[in-house]
């Protein structure tokens, strides 16, 4: 019986300290997310280092060289063009990049210079682009993050980079395909504001790079072919009449492939 109190106690210990080695490298790394090392060869320094690099509908971005979840509870935050605006998550944005952000509520933050809200019609000195909110998340455009930042933006509508380098201005399109690729969309949880199930799939009969899906609480979504991620067509509907988001019944217009029918 002593010998097995022993062998627990030691195994307790050794627990202990892999956590706490863990836990000092976790800290160590400069990350408060999830931690992968990513890019190491001299020639992707000026796109990574120091920086942000999004994929337009990837819940992960390289955050100073390193893989990171956006969000880790529910994966939703990500990257989302918008009115042909590319958005990124402010809060995750400016505190990878060295502010100080502190969350208020789900419709405000405080940040170095002041504060922003849901209701805020831009960030600080940008573009004019309008503050968004999505499921407790504040997103700016990427050009006025970088543009608060005082840094440089490359954005080619599917691959954002925000960096202190002069080397996004003219990049390498060889080092852009392969971050890119690296960013491509893996499995992960889905979240549509509620928990819920996706109901069916349709196809475009005259094209099938054309796909729809609908959910029982999310809302019905496009597939973009282009940045391999789905766009949410109900975003339009007021947070006070949510259950409008859940669709019965869905069908694209077999002789128009812009427009689609849904029973909600």
């Amino acid at each position: 019986m002593r010998r097995i109190l022993t062998a627990v106690a030691a195994a307790a210990l050794l627990f202990s300290v892999c956590v706490t080695v863990f836990a000092q490298q976790y800290k160590a790394e400069g990350s408060i997310y999830s931690i992968r090392r990513e890019f190491e060869e001299e020639k992707y320094h000026d796109y990574i280092e120091d920086g942000l690099v999004f994929r337009i509908g990837n819940t992960r971005a390289l955050a100073d060289g390193y893989r990171c979840d956006m969000d880790r509870e529910y994966q939703h935050v990500m990257p989302y063009k918008f009115n042909d605006v590319s958005y990124i998550p402010i809060k995750f944005s400016l505190e990878n990049l060295g502010f100080n952000v502190e969350k208020c509520d789900d419709y405000s933050l405080k940040i170095q210079g002041g504060d922003i809200s849901a209701e805020a019609d831009k960030l600080f000195g940008g573009s004019g682009d309008k503050v968004e909110y999505r499921y407790g998340v504040l997103y700016a455009s990427a050009r006025d993050i970088a543009e608060f930042a005082g840094l440089n933006l490359y954005d080619d509508g599917t691959l954002i980079i925000i960096s202190p380098y002069e080397a996004v201005k003219k990049p390498n399109e060889q080092i852009i395909n392969e971050l890119k690729q690296s960013l491509e969309w893996r499995a992960s949880k889905m979240y549509f504001g509620d928990e819920g199930f996706i109901l069916g799939i349709q196809i475009h009969p005259k094209d099938p790079d054309i796909m729809y899906a609908r959910t029982d609480v999310g809302g019905c979504y496009r597939w973009q072919p282009e940045t391999r991620s789905w766009t949410q067509l109900l975003n339009v509907i007021p947070r006070e009449d949510h259950e409008l988001i859940s669709v019965l019944s869905l069908m694209p217009d077999p002789n128009d492939t812009e427009v689609v029918y849904a029973l909600v």
